[in-house]
């Protein structure tokens, strides 16, 4: 039975992080999903601890594969170059495999794809990956569509969704929230971090009311920042005045 979450229930997104990961293929879709209210993404890798993503970044995984984890409803799996290792990592394919009969919806963005299909999970599904890879989605059972975020349906009534390449992990996320919450929520998000996707059309007809509603849920926050830039802003200006009273001192005539 697949696990979607109640109107009021918290929503559980598991994050697999693993070495050589593409930081964005993570990054993005982590601050969509941590803005959905009521929410909780736990990163999970083979062990727990620091996970270094490419260029030398770091992201900290919460828990470890192998320990025993409440029922989550969202599975995401990112990309990058470390996915080659993953393909043939027997732990790591059985711990996607078993998220993935019971959860909602199965997700990734880029190379990730190429995992779930590496855990049998796009045999005669249609999928999409990144450009350079998409030939590879046949020779692993799935069926190729070049669009940025392809949906097709798993047992059950689960959801497989994949993104195309890295920065589709956010159009990705987007329509993840929709399916678990709803499409308002997915456009409010999308309008807090300022991102465009062409998957949740008729936004931009009601930009001004969500912008306000936001800034109303945000008045604690925003008026924090106001604050502080004022404060800075004063004291720049009693700078300024100083040095301008210092500059006009030092270029004053001394008298005879």
């Amino acid at each position: 039975m697949r696990n979607w979450p109640k109107l009021d229930e918290k929503v559980r997104i598991a994050v697999l992080l693993f070495p050589n990961f593409t930081l964005l293929d993570a990054a993005g879709p982590i601050e969509v999903f941590k803005r959905i209210s009521n929410s909780e993404v736990i990163l999970i890798a083979q062990s727990r601890g620091p996970v270094q993503a490419q260029y030398n970044v770091q992201m900290v995984a919460d828990v470890a594969l192998s320990e025993p984890m409440d029922p989550f409803h969202v599975l995401f799996v990112p990309g990058g170059p470390g996915q080659n290792d993953l393909m043939t990592n027997e732990a790591v394919l059985g711990f996607i495999r078993q998220l993935a009969e019971h959860v909602g919806i199965v997700s990734s963005v880029c190379t990730g794809s190429l995992v779930l299909g590496a855990a049998r999970l796009l045999e005669s599904k249609k999928a999409t990956t990144h450009w350079m890879s998409a030939d590879l989605i046949e020779r692993l059972g799935g069926i190729r569509v070049d669009e940025r975020v392809v949906v097709d349906i798993l047992p059950d009534g689960g959801i497989l969704m994949t993104g195309a390449g890295v920065s589709a992990g956010i159009d990705v996320a987007l329509r993840v929230v929709e399916k678990i919450r709803n499409r308002e929520t997915a456009q409010k998000i999308m309008v807090q971090i300022e991102f465009e996707s062409p998957y949740l059309e008729g936004w931009q007809e009601d930009v001004a009311g969500l912008r306000t509603q936001i800034a109303e849920e945000k008045r604690s926050e925003q008026g924090k920042r106001v604050a502080i830039v004022l404060k800075v802003s004063e004291q720049r200006s009693r700078s300024k005045v100083k040095g301008q009273g210092q500059r006009f001192q030092d270029t004053t005539p001394e008298r005879c």
